[in-house]
C-alpha cells in the first residue's frame, strides 16, 4: 500500500474552492475575505452569496465550526429567500465537504447526495458535476472505491468541458491525477499537467500553485527532472509568497521531502518541526497528519526510534479522532518497525496484529470491488447481448415499413411541394413588407437613442465641469495655448478618427486633466467636446466627398473619419450641413 498518495490528499480539498463561482478577489488573502464577508453579512445577514463565499473562506482558514455555521445559516435562508434552491444546494454541499474534511465519511456522502439530488432535479447542470467531483473525492479517497470515485470524477469533467468551467475542468484534472498516484500509475502526471496547462491558459493562479504542487509530488516519488523539479518548487513558493494561496505546511512538507529524496534528513527533520510547532499557524488535519507521518519516517531514517514513534502516535490520534484512517496502515508498520528496532517486542508484535487487521480488512474491499466490477462487466456483456437481437427484429420489421412509408412520402412530398409553390408568392410578398416596416422601426428607434445618449453625455460634461471646478484658474494664454496644441493633435495627428476618442484621453495626451481642457474648448469654441469632434469628423467625411478620387462609399467614409456607424455618421452630417452625405454628393456631382 503507497501513501506517498496522501500528500495530495490536502491539496484536492483546497482545489474545491476553484470550482465556486465566488465574486471575491483570488488574489486576496482568506482573512482579507473573511473581513468582507462579514461586514456584507453584517449588513444583510440573508445574502446568500455572501453566506456561500463565508463558508468556503471558513474551510480555507481550517476553521470547519465557522463553516458548519454558514452553511446551517444557508439552510434557515433558504426556506425565504428568492434564492431558496441555490441556498438550499450548496447549504448541503458545504455541510457535506466540511464533513469529508473533519472525517465524518458517512454524514458527508448524505449531504452531498442530497446536494446532488437537488441540482438534478432543477436541472443545474454545472452544481450537478460540483457535487460528483467531491462525491468522486469521497469514495476514491476515503471510502476507498476507486471505481465509484473514478466515475464521479468522469461525469464531472465532461460536463465541466461541455460547459467550458475551466475552473473545475482544474479541479477534477487534479483530482484524477492523485487517484492515479494511490495507483501507482504515473501516467496520471499527464492530468495534473493539463491542469497546469490550463490554468497558465487562462492566468489562474491558484490553479498554477495547486497543479505545480501535484507535479512535484510526482517527481519526488519518481526523481526525474531535479532541476525542473527546482523550478517548479521555487514557482509554487513564489505564488504562495505573492498571494498566499496554500495554507500552512503545504510548502514545508514539499521542501522537506525533497530533503528526504536528495539524502538530508537532518535538514526534513528541521523543517518538518518547524511547520509542526505549536505557535505555527493552523494546519488542515490531514496536512497534519502527513507531515507528521514524513517526520516520523526522517527520524527512523536517523535512528532516532523514540522521537519516531512519538510523531507516529500523534498520527495515529489525529486519523480516530477525525476518521482519515487511510494513512493508518502506514503509521502503525512504521510503529511496529520503530519497537522492534527498540527491543520492544511485545510492543511491535501488538501493532504487527493491528497492522494485519487493516490489510484484511484493505484485501476484502479489493476483492469486493473487483467481484461488482466483474458482475457490471457481466451484465453488460449480457444487457449488449439482448440488444443485438432485439436490433435484428427491429430491422427486419423496418425494412418492411420503410418500404410502405417511401411510396407515401413521395406522394407527400409532391403535394408539399405544390402547395408551397402556391404560397410562396404570397409570403415573399408579406415578408418583404414586414422587412421594410422593421428596418423604418429600427432605424426611428435608433436615431431617438441616439439623440437621448447625445443629451446624456451633453448634460454630462455639463455637470462634470460644474462639479469639477478648475483648481486654479486658466489664463487667457494658457487657455490659447492648450487650444493650439488641441488644434494640431486633431489636425496633424488626426486623432479624431479613433472611435474609442475621450476627452479624458485626448487631455492626458496633451499632459493637462478632462477640465481644463473641457473649460478651454467651451470658451473658445462655445460649444463641447464632443460638439468639437463631430465637426472635426464632418470637416474630413466632407474633405474626402471633395476629392474626385475618391469613391469610397459612405460607410467606409464615416468608419474612416472615425464614426462608429454609418446611421451616426448621416444623422450627425445631417444636424451640421442641413442635408445628408448622400445629398452633399450628389450636389458635387450636379456642379461638375
Amino acid at each position: 500500500m503507497e501513501p506517498i498518495r496522501y500528500i495530495l490528499l490536502m491539496v484536492v480539498v483546497l482545489t474545491q474552492l476553484s470550482v465556486h463561482p465566488c465574486n471575491a478577489s483570488e488574489y486576496q488573502s482568506p482573512v482579507q475575505r473573511m473581513s468582507q464577508l462579514l461586514a456584507e453579512l453584517k449588513k444583510n445577514p440573508g445574502d446568500v452569496q455572501a453566506l456561500i463565499d463565508a463558508s468556503i473562506t471558513y474551510i480555507d482558514l481550517c476553521d470547519y465550526d465557522g463553516a458548519r455555521q454558514m452553511a446551517s445559516r444557508l439552510a434557515a435562508v433558504s426556506r425565504h429567500s428568492s434564492d431558496s434552491v441555490k441556498a438550499l444546494f450548496y447549504s448541503n454541499l458545504l455541510s457535506g465537504w466540511t464533513s469529508l474534511i473533519t472525517g465524518q465519511v458517512e454524514e458527508g456522502v448524505n449531504n452531498l447526495k442530497e446536494a446532488y439530488s437537488i441540482s438534478k432535479s432543477h436541472d443545474m447542470a454545472l452544481q450537478q458535476a460540483m457535487a460528483k467531483n467531491l462525491l468522486g473525492f469521497a469514495y476514491a479517497n476515503q471510502e476507498l472505491d476507486v471505481t465509484k470515485g473514478l466515475s464521479y470524477y468522469s461525469d464531472a469533467l465532461t460536463t465541466a468541458r461541455k460547459l467550458g468551467n475551466y475552473r473545475l475542468v482544474i479541479s477534477v484534472l487534479n483530482n484524477l491525477a492523485d487517484t492515479h498516484l494511490w495507483e501507482k500509475d504515473m501516467s496520471g502526471v499527464k492530468y495534473a499537467e493539463e491542469a497546469l496547462k490550463l490554468s497558465r491558459d487562462h492566468g489562474y493562479r491558484y490553479g498554477i500553485a495547486v497543479s505545480l504542487i501535484n507535479i512535484i509530488h510526482f517527481r519526488l516519488y519518481t526523481m526525474r527532472d531535479p532541476e525542473g523539479t527546482a523550478r517548479m518548487m521555487a514557482e509554487v513558493e513564489h505564488l504562495q509568497n505573492k498571494y498566499g494561496f496554500l495554507p500552512h505546511g503545504e510548502i514545508s512538507l514539499l521542501k522537506a521531502r525533497r530533503a528526504m529524496a536528495v539524502g538530508d534528513d537532518k535538514d526534513a527533520v528541521r523543517i518538518f518541526g518547524e511547520s509542526l510547532d505549536d505557535s505555527a499557524p493552523v494546519m488542515p488535519v490531514l496536512l497534519r497528519i502527513e507531515t507528521y507521518m514524513y517526520y516520523s519516517w526522517a527520524l527512523i531514517k536517523l535512528q532516532e526510534y523514540t522521537r519516531a514513534i512519538a510523531a507516529s502516535k500523534q498520527a495515529l490520534d489525529l486519523c480516530r479522532a477525525t476518521g482519515y484512517n487511510q494513512l493508518s496502515i502506514t503509521l502503525v508498520s512504521g510503529v511496529a518497525y520503530c519497537y522492534e528496532k527498540l527491543g520492544d517486542y511485545e510492543q511491535a508484535l501488538a501493532y504487527l496484529r493491528e497492522y494485519q487487521q487493516k490489510m484484511d480488512i484493505l484485501w476484502l474491499l479489493g476483492q469486493t470491488e473487483a467481484l461488482t466490477k466483474a458482475h457490471i462487466e457481466n451484465e453488460v456483456r449480457l444487457n449488449e447481448s439482448r440488444i443485438s437481437r432485439q436490433q435484428s427484429k427491429i430491422d427486419a420489421q423496418g425494412k418492411y415499413i420503410i418500404a410502405l412509408a417511401v411510396g407515401g412520402v413521395i406522394l407527400l412530398v409532391c403535394l408539399l411541394l405544390l402547395f408551397n409553390l402556391y404560397r410562396r408568392k404570397g409570403q415573399l410578398v408579406r415578408t418583404v413588407v414586414e422587412r421594410e416596416k422593421e428596418s423604418l422601426l429600427r432605424e426611428r428607434l435608433l436615431r431617438q437613442s441616439l439623440e437621448q445618449t447625445r443629451a446624456e453625455l451633453a448634460e454630462t460634461d455639463k455637470a462634470a465641469d460644474s462639479q469639477t471646478a478648475s483648481p486654479t484658474p486658466l489664463t487667457d494664454e494658457r487657455t490659447d495655448e492648450l487650444i493650439v496644441r488641441f488644434n494640431k493633435l486633431m489636425t496633424e495627428k488626426k486623432i479624431y478618427t479613433d472611435t474609442n476618442i475621450s476627452i479624458k484621453s485626448v487631455a492626458e495626451t496633451l499632459g493637462t486633466n478632462r477640465t481644463y481642457l473641457s473649460y478651454s474648448i467651451n470658451h473658445v469654441f462655445n460649444k463641447s467636446f464632443p460638439q468639437v469632434l463631430a465637426e472635426y469628423r464632418v470637416r474630413a467625411a466632407i474633405d474626402m466627398m471633395n476629392n474626385p478620387e475618391n469613391s469610397l462609399p459612405l460607410k467606409a467614409i464615416a468608419a474612416e473619419v472615425g464614426f462608429s456607424s454609418a446611421s451616426v455618421f448621416f444623422t450627425t452630417f445631417r444636424n451640421i450641413m442641413g442635408m445628408t452625405p448622400a445629398a452633399y454628393r450628389d450636389s458635387l456631382t450636379h456642379q461638375d
